[in-house]
């Protein structure tokens, strides 16, 4: 954080506050499943890869949300209720033909057969 302190120092910008490096940090966090999902996807790679990507999305997602606090909370639900809602065809055509479900309360998969 001295570095970025440093930094607005330079630049004659107000600092960061601490709860503001934080939330910062937190969203950082939050946030790399999916920069790491849309790099991949962004690539030349096939149509199938799709769901199993956004299935390991939304496991990673929800599993940084015990590492953060009430600031950034609510943003691994968030996102994971958007990929559902975008794709919930697709992923509930895949959940019947797996037999997994993803609960949003629990991080991890769980059979169902």
């Amino acid at each position: 954080m001295s570095e970025l302190n440093t930094l607005c120092i330079k630049l004659g910008v107000n600092c960061f506050k601490d709860n503001e490096y934080q939330f910062l940090h937190e969203y950082c966090t939050a946030m790399k499943p999916l920069t790491a999902v849309l790099d991949i996807l962004q690539g030349d790679c096939p149509y199938g890869t799709l769901l199993p990507k956004l299935e390991v999305l939304m496991q990673k997602t929800l599993a940084v949300k015990d590492a953060l606090s009430r600031m950034t909370a609510g943003l691994p639900d968030a996102m994971v209720q958007v990929a559902e809602t975008s794709h919930t065809s697709a992923l509930k055509e895949n959940t019947n033909a797996r037999g997994k479900t993803y609960n949003r309360v629990e991080t991890e998969s769980t059979d169902t057969t």
